[in-house]
This record gives C-alpha cells, structure tokens and sequence, in this order.
C-alpha cells in the first residue's frame, strides 16, 4: 500500500490519496496538474525522501509558492553540502510518496506546524523575484 501526500502550494493544505501499488508518473500528473514532473530531494525526521514536483510550475502563472516543499528542500541542501540559486523555491503542488509496507508513515499534520513559521525572508524573495519577472513580461 503506498500513501501519497500532496503538499498543495495554494492553499496550503495536504491531500492523502492511497495506491494499492507505487504510483507512476502517469497517475500523480493529475493530482499535481501537470504534464512533466522533476524529482527533487527533501528531508523529513532526518531522512532524505524524494519530492515529485510540476518542472514547468514557474512559468505559469500565478507561480504559487510553495513553503512546505521549499522547507523540506532546504534542509536536504543544508545536511548535504548542496545549494540552490539565492532565493530559489519550489513552486507548484508537490507529491511525496511513502511506501507503507516498509516503514512506520510519519503522520502528515507535521507538514502543518511548518505553516505557522513562515520565513518573511522567504516571501520577500519571492515577492522580489515575482515583481521582476513580471516587469520583464511587461517590456
């Protein structure tokens, strides 16, 4: 049985849909809106977990910022020496997929404690990043 959490960007909510085998590509492009995915790493208890997000989620519009993801993101490039672009973020609804037959599934209302702490540097970033794009669209 795999579970899998969709880390919904706007609004910030989780949604739990259940597989009776590990979903494909093909069956979690609907649940994130999307036509192309891009696997990226985040850590949650300490453990690395992959992240299947919309590659093509920063050219539509509006971008919706996605904190939740951006968070788990951060912590995996900070425990393994990686790093992103200044600013970088995950936008878009993100899946994580938890194989329930081999490990004790952490319970998803962790993901909500994340909310309250909002990071004003974070959304300053994506504001900035935001205003720039759309000036660059507009000229």
């Amino acid at each position: 049985m795999y579970k899998v959490v969709i880390l919904n960007a706007e609004p910030r909510t989780q949604t739990v849909h259940m597989f009776d085998k590990e979903p494909t590509f093909k069956e979690l492009y609907p649940l994130l809106n999307c036509d192309t995915i891009e696997i990226l790493q985040g850590v949650e208890n300490g453990k690395t977990i992959d992240m299947y997000c919309d590659e093509e989620s920063k050219l539509k519009e509006p971008i919706k910022y996605n904190e939740i993801a951006t968070d788990l993101w951060y912590e995996w490039q900070e425990k393994t020496g990686h790093m992103c672009i200044p600013g970088d973020f995950i936008a878009g609804n993100v899946a994580i997929v938890y194989d329930e037959s081999k490990s004790c599934v952490a319970d998803t209302k962790q993901f909500g404690l994340r909310i309250v702490f909002v990071s004003l540097l974070m959304h300053r970033l994506y504001k900035d990043l935001h205003l720039h794009r759309s000036s660059l669209l507009e000229q």
